[in-house]
């Protein structure tokens, strides 16, 4: 069955059983987007996938010694090799952890856990769902919020 339907700005292309083929469009933030479509359907516990272009990116790396994330802000276009994660619940409230590989101009890559990321033509993803609820709390060892 192909459906075409707008849920919040994610645009559904696909939908069969628990997976969904989703396109996300040029202004889009993939994040806040994705967490409202999960919102509203009462997803809990999601693996994704996905492949397209952004203009503005935030990236973090993680910092064990202090137990910081460190922001790197990029304003530039830039292809989206690959973005891969999940969604789960902190605290009673939807979070995604993604990371992504992202190609400049000249073909040099990036990397990083994604913390924003604003749509320059498209993003598509493969979006697989399952009926459990995932949750993560916070490792007092590392400081990260890890799955249970």
């Amino acid at each position: 069955m192909l459906l075409l339907i707008s849920l919040n700005d994610m645009k559904t292309v696909l939908k069969q059983a628990h997976s969904y083929i989703a396109r996300f469009d040029r202004g889009e933030d993939f994040v806040d987007e994705l967490i409202k479509f999960c919102d509203e359907n009462n997803i809990t516990c999601a693996f994704f996938v996905g492949l397209g272009g952004c203009s503005r990116l935030i990236l973090a790396s993680y910092n064990l010694n202090t137990k910081k994330y460190e922001d790197h802000e990029i304003v530039q276009d830039l292809e989206i090799a690959n973005i891969t994660g999940n969604v789960a619940s902190l605290d009673g409230k939807t979070v995604i952890h993604a990371h992504g590989t992202f190609g400049d101009k000249n073909l040099q890559t990036l990397s990083g856990h994604v913390r924003k990321m604003i749509i320059s033509g498209t993003l598509e993803i493969k979006l697989d769902i399952f009926e459990s609820k995932m949750e993560r709390e916070q490792d007092p060892n590392t400081g990260l919020n890890l799955l249970r």
